[in-house]
């Protein structure tokens, strides 16, 4: 019968002097297969000897002493016994995770990288992919060269719990979800990460600010100075003119214009069906002479671009009107509020809005009619409302 090892103490553990070559290894008697390796050079490291569920008979590393004492290495070895017997490999996971690394560090494998691939598969075709991208590359940029593979849902959330703008945080998550359950079904990414993200604390309350009269009248009297005069601010006076959403404004384009209708393609709208907008007269002088080609953006920057850099513009126009505390997206609201006031139907201004006309269950199989002449109507009536606002002392 083989003699019992007696069980390690701290003191004992302390005790024990390295060799002059070679590697002393003392066993543990209080845990199977937990032994301590002392080196010549007096590196000292606690081991499991253990049979995997493959039979076969592995060491594995279980950490240093002292940094590991007697009882947590106990402890440690415990928990990796039950894990390597039900299959895990901890070896052949460093070795994942190295590999990992190494392809993080050439750029694949990261969390970039997996968003590229899903943008490439699945977002390039559905609409707002653009600020889909930028908003995940903005909120979550700490992480973008972190390996997919090794990120958690803390990470994730710490992200963005920190960001600074609640709104933009949650608009992040609800991009990213899908892009992480599409990953987790490639072995891309962890799985369950996507459905345990939460989105920043108060983050969907409804917004309800507007702008009132003096606002208004700032805001469009600043438009026209030199100051602001180009590209931003003629989008700016587009949105009220039109009520469209701003990313509408910012991609349209002079061949959507025609006999004095703007038809924005479904591609490029949030219902996904075209949306057709009479345009006020003042809108058509606006745009008089300055058609070029039809592929040409109504609004751009200096460098003929994109308008993308809208909160610097907003910054400025803020310092300019005295006013703060409201989106470009309100101006949506303030208009939607305008013409109730001017007695405009409801069900016309969700027309004017782009939304699905409120109806019945029978009028919706039946009745077909967007409003035309009366969105016609509306519109023009806005835009004659605003220039009397402006030509009213304030």
């Amino acid at each position: 019968m083989p003699k019992a090892v007696p069980a390690l103490t701290a003191t004992a553990v302390r005790s024990i002097k390295p060799p002059r070559e070679g590697v002393t290894e003392v066993a543990d008697g209080g845990c199977p297969g937990l032994r301590l390796r002392v080196s010549a050079a007096g590196d000292r490291r606690w081991t499991l000897m253990i049979t995997d569920s493959h039979g076969r008979r592995r060491r594995f590393d279980v950490g240093t002493y002292p940094t590991t004492g007697l009882s947590d290495a106990r402890t440690a070895a415990h928990s990796l016994r039950e894990k390597v017997r039900q299959g895990y490999d901890p070896v052949a996971e460093k070795i994942a995770r190295l590999r990992r690394q190494d392809a993080a560090h050439s750029g694949s494998g990261t969390l970039a990288a997996l968003i590229d691939a899903y943008g490439g598969t699945e977002g390039n075709a559905k609409r707002g992919w653009r600020d889909a991208k930028a908003r995940c590359s903005s909120v979550f940029n700490c992480l973008l060269e972190r390996p997919a593979l090794d990120l958690t849902l803390t990470d994730l959330q710490l992200a963005v719990d920190g960001h600074s703008s609640k709104s933009s945080a949650a608009a992040a998550v609800r991009y990213l979800r899908p892009m992480l359950k599409w990953g987790s079904k490639r072995g891309l990414c962890p799985k369950g990460i996507a459905a345990e993200l939460e989105q920043p604390r108060g983050a969907n309350r409804a917004r309800a600010r507007y702008l009132c009269d003096d606002e208004i009248r700032a805001v469009l009297g600043a438009l026209d100075t030199p100051h602001l005069a180009g590209g931003y601010a003629d989008c700016m006076r587009w949105l009220f003119w039109t009520a469209c959403r701003l990313d509408e404004a910012v991609g349209a384009t002079f061949g959507e214009i025609e006999s004095g209708i703007w038809l924005i393609p479904a591609s490029r709208t949030k219902s996904a069906r075209d949306h057709a907008i009479p345009l006020p007269r003042q809108a058509i002088e606006f745009l008089q002479g300055r058609q070029d080609g039809a592929a040409d953006l109504l609004f751009c920057n200096r460098r003929g671009g994109r308008l993308e850099n809208w909160p610097k513009f907003q910054l400025r126009l803020f310092s300019l009107t005295s006013t703060s505390g409201w989106h470009r997206h309100d101006i949506r609201r303030t208009v939607a509020t305008r013409l109730g006031n001017l007695g405009v139907a409801p069900h016309v201004i969700e027309v004017v809005l782009g939304h699905a006309v409120p109806h019945t269950a029978l009028a919706n199989v039946y009745n077909k009619s967007r409003y035309f002449a009366e969105h016609r109507e509306a519109i023009q009536a806005l835009a004659d409302d605003l220039d009397q606002l402006r030509e009213r002392p304030a």
